[in-house]
């Protein structure tokens, strides 16, 4: 036959045969029962006991975290961040350095498609690019065309020599050579007369008009020089 326990009476006070527990009597048993294991820790779907924790770094489902594990954890993740950034910003290129912090110039040229006609120099030979210099013009009534060749075409419209040192000069001289100058009339009221040319340097021709005589005429022509 078992024997009830025995309450200390500085832990309860009876009167008329209600009994009320102590302040002290209650945090004892609390504190009692805090030290014993015979308690659930609390999970997210019951109640129990819960046990906080400072650690940042920890998998456990049965401790909470305090305010300063989740401060040091943010703070933690900040740094993360602005690490991952600066990271990040080494992979862009600045616009400021315009291409000039490019890794591999060759490559990105070739993936642009560009390769056959950046790494082509500037002149009129084989696989090179002529600049507009190599194009010079005057488009005029007595004018010229040069080529990238160096071949240049001049024309103009003349009066016809009276004499042979009655010379007519090239709109510009030629840098080497006139090859061949070609002449006609402007009106088409000069007929039975002759044209002849004679070509005298890099820089004059002479043209003549003959007459239905064979005179020498002052007619106006128009020709075409070619050289180079």
């Amino acid at each position: 036959m078992s024997t009830p326990d025995k309450k200390p009476e500085t832990k309860a006070l009876e009167n008329n045969g209600v009994i009320v527990a102590t302040r002290e009597y209650v945090q004892d048993a609390i504190e009692e029962h805090a030290r014993s294991r015979n308690h659930p820790y609390a999970t997210l779907t019951d109640r129990g006991f819960v046990t906080l924790s400072n650690e940042v770094d920890s998998d456990s489902e049965v401790t909470a975290a305090t305010s300063k594990a989740v401060k040091e954890a943010y703070d933690l993740a900040s740094i993360a961040n602005q690490n991952a950034l600066n990271n990040n910003s080494n992979l862009y290129l600045e616009k400021k350095r315009n291409g000039a912090d490019v890794p591999d110039k060759a490559e990105f040229v070739r993936n642009l498609g560009l390769s056959e006609l950046v790494y082509r120099a500037v002149g009129n030979g084989a696989n090179q690019i002529p600049d507009m210099n190599s194009f010079e013009s005057k488009l005029d009534e007595s004018g010229y065309q040069k080529l990238p060749s160096g071949l240049i075409i001049q024309w103009g419209v003349v009066n016809g020599g009276i004499n042979s040192a009655d010379l007519r000069r090239f709109p510009i001289p030629f840098k080497n050579k006139c090859l061949i100058v070609t002449g006609s009339y402007v009106k088409g009221d000069a007929w039975g007369q002759g044209i002849s040319v004679e070509i005298r340097s890099k820089e004059e021709f002479l043209i003549v008009v003959h007459d239905s005589a064979g005179r020498w005429s002052y007619s106006q022509v128009q020709y075409i020089a070619i050289g180079y």
